[in-house]
């Protein structure tokens, strides 16, 4: 005859957790771990304000002597560089037409996107990454496409340099390459050419953008926050402000506001 088996049961004075010490060191560890994780995350971050409360010297106080990485294991020049880009409009006045002067649209995108946000994105950098592309877009023609689009830019419509384009390709790829940077230096023309319009209103006739790059290399203990200007990379010639639709224009207002456009 079998027996039914009898299982004690345990009782709530009988289960035991870890020993006081043991859940304090695991406590504490766990303490360690995010704080050490949130200075590093500072670190590396880009400027916010929690960054700059509690300072840079203090953070890389305490993240150069032990938990500095060095990049060059991964990439021999891992200097940090960013794309940025300035517009200037041509007007009709009385007197005839004037130009103003370059307004850095990166500059205005970063205000209020970076140093005023605690944990910023740079995919909000709408001309960073613009800048960014066309200048990729520019480095995948051929030397003989660079000396067509150098040398008949001035006054030619876009849909014509991208014929010119593809008439100096030679292979599929220079032919690819073509179309890239046409629809790339697109892009951040009708971007660059519908702020410009926020800006100077119905008397704007004519833009021109320039874009350069801002490189910040490594941190030393000889310059922590030296910054590397590069000169004007792309230049592009005095062209006729892209059309924007209604529609359109109305939403790049609410953006220029955001940025502080007026």
């Amino acid at each position: 005859m079998l027996m039914p088996r009898i299982t004690a049961r345990r009782r709530p004075e009988d289960v035991r957790g870890p020993a006081l010490g043991v859940r304090v060191l695991l406590w504490g560890g766990l303490a360690a771990v995010l704080g050490h994780s949130l200075v590093v995350a500072l670190w590396v971050g880009p400027s916010n304000i929690a960054r700059t409360e509690i300072g840079a010297d203090r953070l890389g106080g305490y993240v150069e002597p032990l938990f500095d990485q060095a990049w060059s294991v991964f990439a021999p020049e891992a200097d940090f560089r960013y794309d940025l880009v300035e517009v200037r409009g041509a007007l009709t006045t009385d007197a005839g037409t004037t130009e103003t002067g370059w307004m850095e649209v990166t500059a205005k995108e970063v205000a209020p996107q970076v140093r005023l946000h605690p944990f910023p994105s740079r995919t909000t950098l709408m001309s960073t990454r613009l800048a960014g592309q066309l200048q990729s877009a520019w480095a995948e023609l051929s030397a003989r496409q660079k000396e067509v689009a150098g040398t008949a830019r001035q006054d030619v419509p876009l849909s014509l340099l991208g014929a010119r384009l593809r008439d100096a390709a030679t292979t599929p790829a220079e032919t690819t390459a073509a179309g890239a940077y046409l629809r790339t230096e697109t892009s951040l023309e009708r971007f660059v050419g519908a702020l410009a319009r926020v800006r100077w209103g119905d008397r704007l006739t004519a833009i021109q953008f320039r874009t350069y790059a801002l490189t910040v290399p490594r941190p030393n203990a000889g310059a922590r926050t030296r910054q590397v200007r590069s000169p004007y990379r792309l230049i592009s010639p005095w062209r006729p402000v892209p059309v924007v639709p209604a529609e359109a224009l109305d939403a790049f207002r609410g953006y220029a506001d955001q940025l502080g456009i007026e």
